[in-house]
């Protein structure tokens, strides 16, 4: 399977430092910058990092790009 998260960043084409919402599939919500950690594992937030894998995101948003569903 690929990496939607990933596509979906590349997709949208915003630096680093862009702050993203991720809607986790459990509803919880992160917000902040992504970084990619390995192959479907990122981390988000300055100062708080919250991890996350790529199979348990519902939808990413950014000011200006719009939803990406995945």
């Amino acid at each position: 399977m690929s990496d939607l998260v990933h596509h979906a960043l590349a997709h949208a084409g915003k630096p680093a430092t862009t702050p993203w919402v991720v809607t986790l599939v459990s509803g919880e919500k992160l917000t902040g910058p992504i970084t990619v950690l390995a192959d479907g594992c990122y981390a988000i937030g300055l100062g708080q990092i919250k991890y996350f894998a790529s199979d348990k995101v519902a939808s990413l948003n950014v000011s200006g790009a719009g939803a990406f569903p995945i």
